[in-house]
C-alpha cells in the first residue's frame, strides 16, 4: 500500500495550463507513481475545470477543489482529517497554517521587488518575506525552480527545474515575416514585455513583419481592450485561450520573451526549445536556465539587439535548435522531477 500524500495547490494542475499549473502537474505526475495522492485545489483554468479534474482522478485517490482565498479558513473537520491522515503534505505557492511531521514546500521562485540604486535607476531585487521563513521553519524540504531563486536565510532548498514534454511530433514550416509571444496575459511581467516590444522593436522591423501574441485571456476587461488597441495600431495579432500552443511554434520564425521583470525559470522558453523553434529572450527571460547565447538561443536586451538577432536567426537557427532541444532532454525532463523528489526524501529518512 503506497504512503498517502496531501497536496494543496493554489491552481488547477494541468499539462497544457500556464506555467505555474504545468508545474503543478509535474510534481502531482512525479509523486504518482511511489504515493497515494489526495488533491486540494483552487481552479484556475476558466471553465475546463470539471474535465480536467476528471483527468487528474487518473492520478489521484481523490479531488477537492476550494476557493480562492479559503485555505486560512479550512478547520473544519474534513480538512482536519485530510491532514492527519495523510504522510505527507505537499503545498505549493501557499503558506499553511498547520505543522505537519513531513510538510513538503514548493515556493516555486522568490518574490521581486523594485528599488533605485545611487543613481536613481530602478533595479529588480529578490526578498525573502517574513512568511517564507515561518514556511521554511515548518517545512522538511524546501524546493525551487532553479538555484536562482534561493537565500542563505531559507537553507536548503532543492532545485526541481520546470520541465517540457520531448517528445512532440513537430512540423516545422515557418512564416519568416512571423515572431511569436506566449504568456499568461493577465500577467504583469507578460503584459510589460508585449507593450515593450510592440512600441520599441516592432516599428524597426520591416513593415511585413508581424507579432503573434497567444495566452490565457486577461482577467480585466480593462487589460484586453488595453491590449486590443495596441493590436488595432500595430502589426500584432492576439489570440486567447487556446486549447494548445504547440501547432503555432511551428509556423512561426521565433518565439521571443523579451521579458524585462519577474521570477522563476520561463517554461514558455522549454516549450519553445521542444517544438524546435528558436529563441530570442532578455538576459532576464533565461534567469534561472543555464543556456548560452549563440548555442542554444539568442539573448537581445535592446530593440537594437533585438533586430540584429531576428535578421541573424535566418542563417543559424538549425544550429540553436538543435543544441536547444539538446539541453532540454538534458536538464528539464519529467524523469529528473522524479529523481530528484526521491532523492530528496531519501536523505530525509523519508
Amino acid at each position: 500500500m503506497k504512503p498517502k500524500i496531501l497536496f494543496i495547490s493554489p491552481c488547477t494542475p494541468y499539462i497544457k495550463g500556464t506555467g505555474w499549473e504545468q508545474r503543478a502537474f509535474s510534481f502531482l505526475s512525479a509523486y504518482s507513481n511511489f504515493l497515494d495522492i489526495e488533491l486540494w485545489f483552487n481552479p484556475t483554468t476558466h471553465g475546463s475545470e470539471k474535465a480536467i479534474a476528471k483527468k487528474l482522478i487518473d492520478i489521484c485517490h481523490s479531488v477537492v477543489t476550494f476557493k480562492k482565498g479559503s485555505l486560512n479558513y479550512m478547520k473544519d473537520a474534513i480538512y482536519s482529517r485530510a491532514v492527519d491522515r495523510a504522510d505527507f503534505v505537499h503545498t505549493y505557492k501557499i503558506s499553511v497554517i498547520f505543522e505537519h511531521k513531513a510538510l513538503l514546500w514548493d515556493f516555486d521562485e522568490l518574490p521581486r521587488q523594485l528599488i533605485l540604486d545611487p543613481s536613481g535607476n530602478k533595479l529588480e531585487k529578490i526578498y525573502v518575506p517574513e512568511g517564507f521563513l515561518e514556511m521554511r521553519k515548518k517545512s522538511k524540504v524546501a524546493y525551487s525552480s532553479s538555484l536562482v531563486e534561493k537565500d542563505i536565510s531559507l537553507g536548503e532548498v532543492i532545485e526541481i527545474p520546470n520541465v517540457y514534454d520531448t517528445n512532440i511530433k513537430v512540423k516545422r514550416n515557418p512564416d519568416n515575416n512571423t515572431i511569436l509571444f506566449v504568456g499568461n496575459m493577465s500577467f504583469l511581467p507578460n503584459i510589460n514585455a508585449v507593450n515593450w516590444f510592440a512600441k520599441e522593436v516592432l516599428p524597426m522591423l520591416p513593415k511585413n513583419m508581424r507579432l503573434k501574441v497567444i495566452g490565457r485571456r486577461p482577467n480585466t476587461i480593462e487589460i484586453e481592450k488595453a491590449l486590443l488597441q495596441l493590436a488595432a495600431n500595430k502589426n500584432i495579432d492576439f489570440i486567447f485561450d487556446v486549447n494548445d500552443c504547440n501547432p503555432y511554434y511551428e509556423q512561426v520564425l521565433a518565439a521571443i520573451v523579451p521579458i524585462l521583470s519577474g521570477g522563476g525559470t520561463k517554461i514558455k522558453i522549454l516549450e519553445a526549445f521542444a517544438n524546435r523553434c528558436p529563441v530570442i529572450s532578455t538576459s532576464k527571460g533565461i534567469e534561472g536556465l543555464k543556456v548560452i547565447n549563440m548555442n542554444q538561443l539568442l539573448i537581445a536586451n535592446t530593440a537594437t539587439e533585438f533586430l540584429d538577432a531576428i535578421l541573424k536567426l535566418k542563417k543559424i537557427q538549425k544550429d540553436l535548435t538543435d543544441s536547444a532541444y539538446q539541453y532540454l532532454l538534458e536538464n528539464h525532463t519529467q524523469k529528473i522531477v522524479e529523481e530528484r523528489i526521491l532523492k530528496s526524501l531519501s536523505e530525509k529518512g523519508f
